[in-house]
């Protein structure tokens, strides 16, 4: 496979899966916006709740069977075809547990509209579990173009649904529709685009020996998601379902940003690196090609965000959620260095070493866990949650460089000092801006200049310092 996957097919990859993600997460950003304007908080809340109970099912089949049939190299029909019939098996399953549980669940929180969202939402499980193979064998054969196009046209259709409703009074109905409507057209393209089709075969031996290694990483994924649906589950009982829409949306711009960037990058890099999982000294180039580049645009992504917060939510949220404008600068301390935490993190799933994904994930979340429990429990404070949340998430960034100082050789003081020179020049870049607001010349006016010279500042430096990631990337650039 590795002959296949090179390095032009890697940066024309790349190039769609940024195409793709920037389109999905822009046009998502816009509806969010216009959705917040024609919704209540609360409403956002609601399905907020009801998709922690639904994420769990397919986080096990989209991080535990999909990533083990794209890391293992020789995957055959009999693999797709037994994970296809068996995945849908479990979703039927599941979807009867949470169509019994919706009473108590809305029971639990006080809120009658869950019951109905969660049984009704929960058909995304069954579509969801379809899309993932295809998905899989976008991924494994690096059919990314394809992929952006599938995407877009759902989010684009799904999203006109979704405004059409919220704004003829449907109310969180238009939420719930707006993600089934998106599911339902991912899937009826791919069938399109994508020629495979599950044959009448199945076999429990390959189920299990898929199983070996997806059990570690499905539950290396439940642990990220379980800790960010605690947070959710008791934000939304301790507090109320609009602090917790409040909450939410404070993350949406830097996950908005970090998912484009990042996401992008190792959404790529995940099967390059499974195909070169038997090359080492490859392997640690790559992986260090990955944060590198990864950190250039995110950490300064993420210090002009923290500082341009205010005027953002205000002209784009309105009033009503200026609440939000603490817990969005603290996710930018969050995130800034999370490329270091997720490349890390892919090349053990990429490399077969679930077992060691799943410990190192384990401590990473009782360190998380205990931070959330500290400021829920004892401070009883949102505040306290985001701030113990973005320090507890460096530390874990931290832990997750320590297993690859074995396995590749690439060690913490090699990763630090390779994203350091983006730190430094995001430094200064902040420093040259955070003044701007005292000029007076309005909030809207202010955050373009803030913008515009941040982004002048930044790459201005990295040009004159000869920044090795703006260097690679011109390169990139020219031959494209």
């Amino acid at each position: 496979m590795s002959d296949n996957i090179n390095k032009a097919k890697i940066i024309s990859s790349l190039i769609w899966k940024l195409f793709e993600r920037i389109g999905k997460k822009g046009i998502t950003f816009v509806i969010s916006i216009i959705l917040a304007r024609l919704l209540l908080p609360r409403d956002f809340g609601i399905v907020v709740l009801a998709r922690v109970f639904i994420d769990i099912v397919i986080t096990f089949i989209e991080n535990g069977f999909s990533v083990a049939l794209i890391q293992k190299q020789d995957a055959d029909e009999l693999d797709f075809s037994s994970v296809f019939y068996f995945g849908l098996g479990i979703a039927g399953l599941c979807y009867a547990v949470l169509w019994f549980l919706a009473p108590g669940i809305s029971r639990f929180y006080g809120i009658p509209e869950i019951q109905s969202v969660l049984r009704v939402l929960s058909v995304i499980i069954f579509i969801g579990t379809v899309n993932s193979i295809q998905d899989a064998i976008l991924s494994k054969n690096m059919q990314f173009k394809k992929s952006f196009k599938i995407v877009i046209s759902s989010v684009l259709i799904s999203a006109l649904i979704g405004i059409w409703m919220a704004y003829h009074g449907f109310g969180v109905w238009a939420l719930v529709w707006q993600k089934i409507v998106s599911y339902i057209v991912s899937c009826a393209i791919m069938f399109w685009l994508i020629k495979w089709r599950p044959k009448l075969m199945f076999s429990f031996t390959r189920i299990k020996k898929l199983f070996s290694f997806g059990v570690n990483t499905f539950f290396a994924s439940v642990l990220n998601f379980a800790y960010n649906d605690l947070c959710s589950l008791v934000i939304g009982k301790t507090f109320s379902s609009a602090d917790l829409g409040i909450y939410s949306k404070g993350m949406t711009f830097p996950q908005f940003i970090v998912s484009n960037l990042d996401g992008s990058i190792q959404s790529v890099m995940f099967p390059a690196f499974a195909a070169y999982q038997d090359n080492r000294e490859r392997l640690k180039e790559m992986v260090r090609r990955s944060i590198v580049t990864s950190c250039f645009f995110v950490v300064p992504a993420m210090v002009g965000l923290a500082i341009v917060a205010r005027p953002l939510v205000l002209l784009l949220l309105t009033e009503k959620w200026l609440p939000c404008v603490f817990f969005l600068q603290w996710a930018c301390v969050k995130f800034a260095f999370w490329p270091i935490q997720t490349a890390n993190m892919q090349v053990l799933k990429a490399m077969g070493y679930g077992g060691t994904l799943l410990k190192f994930e384990t401590i990473k979340k009782i360190i998380c866990v205990a931070g959330f429990c500290v400021a829920a429990f004892w401070f009883r404070s949102l505040k306290a949650i985001v701030i113990l949340d973005a320090l507890a998430t460096l530390i874990s960034v931290i832990i997750s460089t320590l297993p690859n100082s074995r396995y590749i050789n690439y060690s913490i003081h090699q990763q630090l000092m390779d994203v350091f020179p983006s730190v430094v020049l995001s430094a200064v870049m902040g420093l040259c801006i955070v003044g701007m607001r005292f000029f007076g010349l309005g909030s809207v006016l202010t955050m373009v200049l803030q913008t515009a010279v941040g982004m002048l500042v930044y790459f201005g430096l990295a040009f004159l310092f000869r920044l090795e990631s703006l260097g690679y990337l011109l390169r990139i650039i020219r031959r494209q």
